[in-house]
């Protein structure tokens, strides 16, 4: 059920500029993702879909009791931009439209700093600064 529902979500995402859509034998994580820009904003992930999200958000749908935090495998501990959708009757669509809005602004204002990362990174800093050398 669970995989269909998530076909559904990508297939709303079809023919957007810079969207790929989870094809078989695609991986990350070890799941099917989708990827805007090439940087992952949807997965499904044991059955349940996974998104990156602005953490004050990622805190809201937490605390609503719709998701949980989605943890780290290697690291032990919950990453605060990413959810894992717990509520089945959770809005797959619009929620992913939301992590899909949310990662490509972050690349947009990457794109603006003029290095491609993430403003307030190390290295998006070192490049502001100025420096040649990247941290």
């Amino acid at each position: 059920m669970s995989s269909e529902r998530f076909a559904e979500v990508a297939g709303a995402f079809d023919g957007r500029p810079g969207v790929a859509l989870p094809e078989d034998g695609d991986r990350h994580f070890g799941m099917g993702t989708l990827r805007v820009d090439r940087r992952i904003f949807a997965m499904l992930h044991d059955d349940a879909l996974v998104l990156k999200l602005p953490a004050s958000r990622v805190a809201e749908l937490v605390g609503d009791g719709v998701g949980t935090s989605f943890g780290s495998a290697n690291r032990g501990k919950p990453l605060r931009e990413w959810v894992t959708i717990t509520d089945p009757t959770a809005d797959w669509e619009a929620l992913a439209e939301e992590a899909y809005a949310f990662v490509r602004a972050l690349r947009e204002a990457g794109r603006a700093a003029g290095d491609g990362e993430r403003p307030g990174t190390v290295r998006s800093r070192a490049v502001r600064c100025g420096r040649g050398d990247r941290i």
